[in-house]
């Protein structure tokens, strides 16, 4: 199948996601029934904590299989109180990027998510190995010991913080590694998932107790006080927080550094990272109109990107 036609398919099952999660919105989280279960020796898990930690507390398959978009874009919601547009435009691309080994693939296994320089896997990671050194998809105490060693010498965590933890890792795998695959994408990727993370856990006081116990424990720290807060992060402030972050690391490809004083629109392209961007705009409206969906948040992503959008 053609990817434009396979856009299109995704591009109407992202409407709905987002018409799910809209409706709601002003629900009181509620996280009953969502008890952390550490995963099992066969349950599929990857590299991305955050995904891990859905799982093992029940938000998608606690067997972290066949995960569909709806499901992925409504656990960032109910589980880490996130607005559905950078959860749904990575696990969108997650699912493009999967039909050139898995046609039709309109759901996910999370260790799929470990394909090299997949919309969440990279090299330079905060807690996972690189492919070419090791396993990418596992914790890793370790490289992880690394991090925690920048970040735990505050009690505040913040995005400039999170930016000297990555300038040490990438010194690290670069001495490790002569072929370390960080490019702008990785770094942009990077940036992205500290923004996420941040803003989560709370931008202006995120607690080192919270991050650790995603990534050591891949579990949501409710028990620790956290409490999810509804639409706590969206694409503004996730690629703000990101910006900061990447600006603090300093050691980031020269071609992304060009951008760092340019408006976050030359970030979010990047993080789309899909060729026909306007296209991609235009079937997202068309997907939320046919839909009977409120066309404003893709007129708002589309008008951040720069275009305009016919009025019918």
């Amino acid at each position: 199948m053609q990817p434009l036609i396979v856009a299109v398919l995704l591009s109407t099952l992202a409407a709905s996601v987002f018409a799910e999660v809209d409706l709601a919105a002003t629900e009181q989280v509620n996280h009953d029934g969502h008890e952390f279960r550490a995963a099992r020796p066969d349950d599929s898990r990857g590299p991305c904590p955050a995904m891990n930690a859905l799982a093992n507390h029940g938000y998608i398959n606690r067997d972290g299989r066949k995960i569909g978009l709806v499901a992925a874009v409504k656990a960032c919601s109910k589980g880490l109180g996130a607005s559905p547009e950078v959860c749904g435009i990575s696990a969108f691309r997650t699912l493009l990027a999967l039909q050139f080994h898995r046609p039709l693939a309109f759901t996910f296994n999370l260790d799929e998510l470990r394909r090299h320089k997949s919309p969440i896997e990279h090299d330079v990671s905060f807690s996972r190995e690189d492919q070419a050194l090791g396993d990418n998809n596992v914790f890793n105490p370790a490289i992880w010991r690394s991090t925690l060693d920048v970040i735990s010498r505050v009690p505040i965590v913040t995005p400039e913080v999170m930016g000297k933890a990555k300038a040490k890792r990438v010194r690290e795998q670069t001495r490790k590694n002569p072929q370390v695959d960080y490019d702008s994408n990785a770094a942009i990727f990077g940036g992205t998932e500290v923004g996420m993370l941040l803003t989560t856990f709370g931008y202006t006081a995120p607690n080192l107790r919270w991050i650790r116990c995603l990534f050591e424990e891949e579990r949501i720290p409710t028990h620790l006080g956290w409490r999810p807060q509804q639409r706590s992060t969206n694409l503004s402030s996730t690629l703000s927080v990101g910006k900061i972050s990447l600006q603090a690391q300093g050691n980031i490809p020269e071609s992304l550094r060009r951008k760092m004083n340019s408006p976050l629109t030359k970030l979010f392209s990047q993080f789309l990272h899909v060729r026909r961007k306007k296209s991609f705009m235009q079937n997202m409206r068309m997907a939320y109109q046919e839909t009977g969906l409120n066309s404003t948040r893709g007129d708002e992503l589309a008008h951040m990107m720069g275009f305009r959008m016919p009025d019918h």
